[in-house]
């Protein structure tokens, strides 16, 4: 058959991404080498010497979560829209010590 399409030939469409970027702190001022990454998926970033990190985030996600985790310090969660996330700012605090 010409002309006839089959599957083999047609492209899968690569996926597109929002770029979402911010910078890791603590009460002290940028956490270089932290990590940070996006729930559901193994995007893994680290964040530079100034404590900023940037990652691609996919444009269908309806909300993006990141977990942002440094040695000595809780890890944080952060829930968002997408929109929300660009040139935000994420905090951790210290872990505290329970003594017995």
């Amino acid at each position: 058959m010409k002309g006839a399409a089959t599957e083999a030939d047609e492209t899968p469409k690569a996926p597109t991404y929002k770029l979402v970027h911010g910078v890791v702190q603590d009460a002290n001022g940028a956490l270089p080498g932290a990590t940070v990454w996006l729930h559901g998926t193994q995007i893994v970033v680290v964040t530079n010497s100034e404590g900023e990190f940037e990652l691609r985030v996919p444009t269908t996600a309806k909300v993006v979560q990141l977990t942002c985790s440094y040695g000595g310090l809780h890890e944080e969660v952060v829930t968002m829209a997408p929109v929300q996330a660009m040139g935000s700012v994420y905090l951790l605090r210290p872990k505290t010590v329970v003594k017995k």
